[in-house]
């Protein structure tokens, strides 16, 4: 569905507002850059995916073009989309590599018309015969291609969210499935290693592929939570960060329907058969027909299932900061030798955690691990079981950083320039050393070797495996329609999961994240799915 008069009228909003600020002068610190050489400021949002690639790039983009010298300078929560839609017309860099409100920064006039950066030849960063746009799919342009034909952003990259396990730790504890017929029971288990039983083909039915050995089934996936639980292993561990288990849940949703049942959110158009058998129409007035979905309903069983039990996940969920999870889940093998606490399984959290904890998975790989770690640690990605009937092979992911992208300050006086280096970020040879360094999924079609998958941890190879996988589908929240555009606070969806319930003194209580509101009231009040709902 594309908007007509919202586009329009955001084009003569961003013409005129970019007139009116031209004339600003912003300046930088000057004192430690190169004063015979042309400077480029550009603004990156320091965390997910690092700067370690954004430090290689630069170094080689400064070697191709001597004259010039990039200025990263990182910030996090300053340029987080709603801060920085705020700051960006007194903010003094030139381009900016973050997420952004496509629409709405474009009815501010913030960000320059870049179309000829999209448009032209990519020779002058030594690719001939190829440009942006060639490079992109067609769901990034329909949505970053205004109606009368403009770019104002590239679209970067994004990961996804699944559900991240720990690989050594399901050899170790033989917890892959070699063989089963689905009930969650006959399990015959498996660690998988060369002279046991092999693994069961998983969800998309074929042997060799990165779901090899996960549960299918929803009972299956019960099982193996029960089989971790008799071996005093801890399920799951979570951060105190909602978004993440909100978007983990959309993602199962997402699962659920499918790509052409997720596009029903998306597109507020289109009926459904709900979790009750009811048959739904959803317009932008009957949008509250969400709720029946069955994804929904498994999303929120999934949660309930998890959280209803204290034994499946850590005492620490949903306690500490990102970081400090990250860092609890990996020491958690150090702790369950030394008889602390249990060791864990998964970790819910975007795509983008590895890139996060690598530095400390590199240093407890030395210090805590040197004995059975010393090639390094793994983690997967497992796909989400299925609750009902089996759907077929293909899966379904929810992309992370939707809008995250490179756009530049309609401010700048450095067009040209920032033009130049978001091509040459866009080369073949930089979008495969920014996957290879991060794990991020470019958005610019490209494709990596075996050699080149081997040379990269064993986590970022198998997120490169799973996205570029013909039995996987990817979606997203990037929205185009007027809906959407007026309220971005609809966008993340986190409304999804608010509501209340009726409790046992005959109350409204009070529901905003599903795994916190069933751990509370789950046993105590009963909190049901359907009451949930």
């Amino acid at each position: 569905m594309k908007k007509h008069g919202v586009k329009f009228l955001a084009l003569l909003i961003a013409a005129f507002t970019a007139l009116s600020v031209f004339g600003c002068t912003f300046r930088h610190d000057e004192t430690k850059v190169d004063k015979n050489k042309t400077q480029l400021y550009v603004g990156i949002y320091n965390g997910g995916w690092g700067m370690d690639w954004l430090e290689s790039a630069k170094a080689s983009f400064e070697e191709m073009y001597s004259e010039y010298e990039i200025v990263l300078t990182p910030k996090k929560n300053d340029y987080e989309y709603a801060s920085l839609k705020e700051s960006i017309k007194s903010d003094p860099n030139d381009m900016y590599i973050t997420a952004c409100s496509y629409y709405n920064y474009i009815q501010d006039g913030t960000i320059l018309d870049i179309t000829d950066c999209l448009t032209a030849d990519m020779k002058d960063v030594g690719e001939e015969g190829v440009t942006i746009e060639s490079k992109l799919g067609d769901a990034h342009k329909d949505f970053y291609k205004t109606d009368n034909g403009k770019y104002y952003a590239v679209p970067f990259g994004n990961s996804i969210w699944g559900l991240n396990y720990d690989v050594d730790l399901f050899e170790e504890a033989s917890l892959y499935i070699s063989s089963s017929n689905g009930s969650g029971q006959g399990i015959v288990w498996t660690d998988g290693k060369s002279g046991s039983a092999p693994k069961a083909a998983g969800r998309d039915g074929e042997i060799g592929t990165y779901d090899d050995g996960c549960p299918v089934t929803w009972a299956e996936f019960k099982s193996l939570l029960a089989k971790m639980r008799s071996q005093n292993i801890t399920p799951f561990t979570w951060s105190e960060v909602t978004g993440y288990n909100s978007f983990m849940l959309l993602s199962l949703w997402a699962d659920a329907e499918g790509k052409d049942g997720f596009d029903i959110i998306k597109n507020l158009q289109g009926s459904f058969v709900g979790y009750d058998d009811q048959t739904y129409e959803i317009t932008k007035n009957t949008g509250y027909n969400f709720n029946y979905m069955k994804g929904k309903a498994y999303a929120l069983e999934f949660s309930r299932e998890i959280a209803a039990n204290p034994s499946n996940y850590s005492g620490v969920a949903g306690a500490l900061g990102f970081t400090q999870c990250q860092d609890n889940y990996i020491e958690s093998r150090s702790k369950a030798a030394k008889g602390e606490s249990n060791r864990v399984a998964f970790i819910l959290d975007g795509g983008h955690w590895y890139n996060e904890a690598e530095a400390y998975i590199n240093e407890t790989n030395k210090t805590l691990y040197s004995d059975v770690y010393g090639n390094g640690r793994r983690f997967s990605v497992m796909p989400f079981p299925q609750f009902d009937s089996r759907r077929g092979t293909q899966a379904t992911y929810l992309e992370s950083s939707h809008q995250f992208s490179m756009f530049v300050n309609a401010q700048t006086k450095q067009a040209d320039l920032a033009k130049l280096f978001i091509r040459y970020l866009c080369s073949d040879k930089i979008v495969r050393e920014s996957a290879m360094m991060s794990g991020i999924n470019r958005s610019c079609k490209y494709t990596l070797s075996e050699e080149q998958l081997s040379q990269m941890p064993h986590y970022y190879a198998e997120l490169y495996k799973l996205q570029h996988s013909d039995k996987v589908d990817l979606v997203n929240l990037r929205m185009n329609n007027e809906f959407y555009i007026k309220d971005q606070t609809k966008e993340t969806f986190y409304w999804v999961w608010v509501g209340s319930f009726t409790n046992s003194r005959g109350s409204k209580t009070s529901l905003t994240e599903s795994f916190a509101d069933f751990r509370e009231y789950a046993v105590k009040e009963d909190l049901t799915v359907e009451k949930f709902i």
